[in-house]
């Protein structure tokens, strides 16, 4: 949605280190809207994930997992929310593998 993305901007301008208080609203988007609008997606979808994300946890990840049809969960073992951010170079080398860039 629209008014996630000034969010979302916000979050990649500030890094790893930014804590967000957003009340709660991803969650709850993730468990009221998400459920019916997912099955939707119907494109190769990768999904990577902190472990220990405790903004959105790794069950919310499996669940997506779950009603996207091309779908795949990567889980960054250690990491948080931010795991794209705290383990870049491996993001960027997961990335490449999924968009079969050499």
């Amino acid at each position: 949605p629209e008014e996630y993305s000034s969010h979302i901007r916000h979050v990649l301008e500030a890094g790893p280190n930014i804590i967000i208080d957003d009340g709660g609203d991803l969650v709850n988007m993730v468990h009221t809207q998400m459920p019916e609008l997912i099955p939707n997606i119907n494109v190769p979808t990768l999904l990577v994930w902190g472990e220990k994300d405790d903004a959105v946890p790794l069950s919310d990840a499996r669940l997506m997992e779950r009603l996207i049809k091309d779908s795949g969960l990567v889980v960054f073992e250690g990491c948080g929310h931010f795991a794209f951010l705290e383990q870049g170079g491996r993001f960027c080398r997961i990335l490449d593998s999924f968009f079969d860039i050499k």
